[in-house]
C-alpha cells in the first residue's frame, strides 16, 4: 500500500487551477442533444428529433413539456371540454392558442401554460380527493416533417394517476387510428423526463440520471422581436442547479465569491447569446464566463473558447472546478468536509472543520471499495486544509474518507490524464 504524500497548508486558501478543456459534439445539423457535466466532464447524447412530447417523472410533478424543434405544434382547442372529444377539428385553429415551452422553467412544459388557480396545471386539474390530476383540456398537436404536409392529431392527456402514471389518447381528427398510452413515470424516476414518440409509438429513456449533469446543449425556440419565435442552439442548466453569469470581466482573474449574489434558476440562463454570428462565422464572446452552481452547491467556472455552427455542431469549452459541496453535520466531531478539484492529475486539496482536536484516519479508496492508501493525522481544532498528492494514481474513479471516533464523511474524486 502507497503512503499518503501530503502538507498541511493555511486554512484561508486560493483555488488552484484545473480548467479542463473539451470539445462537445452536437454533430452536424445540430442532430444531437448532449448533457454534460462541467464537474466530471461527463457527456451523453440523444438524438434531437426522436421524440414528440416528454412527461416530468417526479410524482409531483406534471410538467409536460413539446419537442418544439421537432416540427411540433400544440393548439387548444377552445370551447369544448373533454365530453367533446369525438368533435374535434381544425376549423378556425389559426386563430388558437398555440402555447411553448418555458424556456425558464423545465416544469412548465407548453401543456402547463395559461393554467388558472394554484389546482390548475394548463392540461388538467388536481383533485384533492384522489390526489390525481385530471385532464380537462383537448388539444389539436401538429407534426410537421423535414419534408412533406404536416399531419394533425388531437390529443388529450386523460390523467396523471396516484401511482404516477400518466395516461393520455391521440387520434387522427376523424377518430380513426384513437391510441390509448400509458406511461409510468416512476420507471424513470432518476431522470427528469421520460419522452415519447407519437410518430414512432414509441417510449424513450434519453436522459442521464439527473445528478449526473448539470447543463445540456439543445436546440429552442426562442422569442425573437420583430421575428416571432425562432429556433436557436444554446444552453438550459438541469433542475436544481443555478448559474451566474459575468460578463466584461477578465476571464483569468475573476472571482466567483464576486457573483455569490447573482444565481439564478432559470434555466436559458445561459442560453445562447454567449455566441454571435458575424455573416461568415460564428464569435464567441472572449469576456464572459458563468458559474454554474450545481444540486450539490459545488461550484464550476465555465467559459466558451469557439463554435463552429451547424457544420460541425462543436462547441469549445472550459470547464474548471472551484468548489465541490461542503457537508455539514452538526453536533459532530466532523463538522464538514470539502474537496476540490473534483477532477485533477496531481493533487486535491482536502478541508475539513473540526469541533476539537482529533486524531482521523484518512483513507483512499478505489470505486470497489479497495483500499489505495490510508493513513492517520491528528488535526487541530477548526477549520484544516491538507493538499495531497495523488501523481501516482492511476486514472480512475475514488472515494475519500476521513474518520474520527464518533463519525465518517467521504467524497469521491477523479483522476484524469
Amino acid at each position: 500500500m502507497k503512503r499518503l504524500i501530503f502538507c498541511l497548508i493555511p486554512a484561508f486558501f486560493a483555488l488552484s487551477s484545473n480548467a479542463q478543456t473539451d470539445t462537445v459534439s452536437m454533430t452536424p445539423g445540430y442532430a444531437e442533444q448532449v448533457f454534460f457535466s462541467t464537474v466530471t466532464g461527463l457527456e451523453q447524447s440523444a438524438q434531437m428529433m426522436d421524440w414528440d412530447i416528454a412527461f416530468a417523472t417526479h410524482a409531483q410533478e406534471v410538467g409536460i413539456r413539446i419537442n418544439d424543434v421537432n416540427g411540433v405544434a400544440l393548439y387548444k382547442v377552445p370551447n369544448l371540454t373533454t365530453a367533446g372529444w369525438a368533435q374535434v377539428d381544425t376549423a378556425g385553429i389559426s386563430n388558437w392558442d398555440s402555447p411553448t415551452n418555458s424556456i425558464e422553467d423545465w416544469m412548465t412544459g407548453a401543456f402547463n401554460r395559461n393554467s388558472l388557480g394554484p389546482f390548475d396545471y394548463g392540461w388538467g386539474v388536481y383533485n384533492p380527493g384522489t390526489h390525481e390530476v385530471n385532464g380537462d383540456s383537448l388539444y389539436v398537436i401538429e407534426l410537421t416533417p423535414t419534408t412533406g404536409p404536416s399531419t394533425f392529431k388531437k390529443l388529450w392527456i386523460e390523467k396523471k394517476s396516484v401511482t404516477n402514471q400518466y395516461i393520455f389518447r391521440h387520434a387522427n381528427l376523424d377518430g380513426t387510428n384513437e391510441t390509448i398510452v400509458t406511461i409510468t413515470a416512476s420507471n424513470y424516476s432518476s431522470q427528469n423526463f421520460v419522452y415519447h414518440s407519437i410518430r414512432n409509438g414509441v417510449t424513450l429513456s434519453r436522459e442521464p440520471a439527473t445528478t449526473d449533469w448539470n447543463i445540456t446543449f439543445t436546440r429552442y425556440l426562442q422569442s425573437i422581436p420583430g421575428f416571432g419565435f425562432y429556433p436557436v442552439t444554446g444552453v438550459f442548466s438541469n433542475v436544481g442547479v443555478e448559474v451566474a453569469e459575468a460578463r466584461n470581466i477578465d476571464v483569468n482573474t475573476v472571482q466567483y465569491s464576486t457573483y455569490d449574489t447573482s444565481y439564478t434558476a432559470i434555466i436559458s440562463e445561459i442560453g445562447d447569446d454567449w455566441k454571435s454570428f458575424n455573416g461568415v462565422s460564428f464569435d464567441v464572446e472572449d469576456s464572459l464566463v458563468y458559474f454554474v452552481k450545481s444540486q450539490d452547491d459545488g461550484i464550476s467556472k465555465l467559459r466558451f473558447i469557439g463554435f463552429e455552427g451547424s457544420t460541425t455542431g462543436n462547441i469549445i469549452l472550459e470547464a474548471t472546478v472551484l468548489t465541490t459541496s461542503i457537508t455539514e453535520i452538526e453536533n459532530s466531531t466532523l463538522q464538514s468536509l470539502a474537496l476540490y478539484p473534483t477532477v485533477s492529475s496531481d493533487q486535491v486539496h482536502l478541508v475539513f472543520s473540526l469541533n476539537q482536536p482529533s486524531e482521523l484516519l484518512l483513507s483512499i479508496l478505489s470505486i470497489d471499495g479497495r483500499v489505495v492508501d490510508q493513513q492517520h493525522i491528528n488535526s487541530p481544532q477548526g477549520l484544516n486544509n491538507i493538499l495531497l498528492d495523488v501523481s501516482s494514481y492511476s486514472s480512475g474513479y475514488y472515494v475519500m474518507s476521513l474518520t474520527s471516533a464518533t463519525d465518517q464523511l467521504n467524497s469521491k474524486f477523479i483522476i484524469s490524464r
